[in-house]
Parts: structure tokens; C-alpha cells; sequence
């Protein structure tokens, strides 16, 4: 199909993420980055080392994504880098649809919703269970 139109998401910063990383000397902390998914299209932020608030470089935050529906699922995920084992998630960018009992993925259309509002916080939802994870072609 042609694609319908291209979605620009630029990652800033996270705050208050849980502490993954144990260290015997100092506080706990994160190595935190953040991977996005339209369709088959992925891309990852770069890691931000030993932090639970980070903030992202300028000149390394933004993606552009081809949309070919508006409906097209968009993975969120803040995932804590690990060298010597598989990196933990630390949760999702996901929202309550009216009268859902809990959250599902977020859409290209609830992003473009929020397009015109300026810089827009999300929640992020712990990581759940492979039933609500979206399927491999969305």
C-alpha cells in the first residue's frame, strides 16, 4: 500500500524510572533507552548511562516514521541497557481507551491527536504479559 504520511516522534526525557542496576558502592540506577515500533520499522534512542532521569541528546532523539494506516499500532518501550544479560524493561507508552480495564498500545492516530498540543508527557505502564504486547506485523 502507499503510505499515508510520515510520523515524527522525538524522545526528551523520563523521570522517576525504576533502578534495574545494583551497585555494592553507590546508588541504584538505570542504563535506560528507548525503542520505537511502526510496523516493521524500528529504531532505538541512544543508552543514558547509570540514570533514572534521562534526558536525551538533541541531535540524537528523533525519528521519522513512514505511516501507511492511522491505525497502525506504535510501540513505546524504555528498556534498561545490560551488557552481560538481556536488558529489563522498565514499561511502555500505552493508554486507556474508554471503559478498558487496562491499557493497550498506543495508535498513530492518538499520536497525531496530541500533535498540536505542543510537548506531550505519557505515562509509562510496567511491562505486562505477552497478550498485550502488539502483534509482529502492526
Amino acid at each position: 500500500p502507499a503510505p499515508e504520511g510520515v510520523l515524527r516522534i522525538k524522545v526528551v526525557r523520563a523521570e522517576k524510572l525504576a533502578a534495574k542496576d545494583f551497585s555494592m558502592l553507590g546508588q541504584h540506577t538505570s542504563d535506560p533507552y528507548v525503542q520505537m515500533k511502526v510496523g516493521v520499522q524500528l529504531w532505538k534512542s541512544s543508552t543514558e548511562k547509570k540514570t533514572c532521569n534521562p534526558v536525551w541528546p538533541k541531535d540524537n532523539s528523533v525519528k521519522d516514521f513512514i505511516v501507511y494506516s492511522i491505525e497502525q499500532q506504535v510501540s513505546i518501550d524504555v528498556l534498561d541497557w545490560d551488557q552481560l544479560s538481556s536488558d529489563d524493561p522498565l514499561g511502555s507508552v500505552m493508554v486507556f481507551r474508554d471503559g478498558a480495564s487496562k491499557p493497550s498500545r498506543i495508535t498513530t492516530k492518538d499520536l497525531i491527536e496530541f500533535a498540536g498540543k505542543g510537548e506531550k508527557s505519557f505515562r509509562l505502564y510496567a511491562a505486562s504479559d505477552k497478550e498485550d504486547a502488539p502483534p509482529e506485523d502492526a
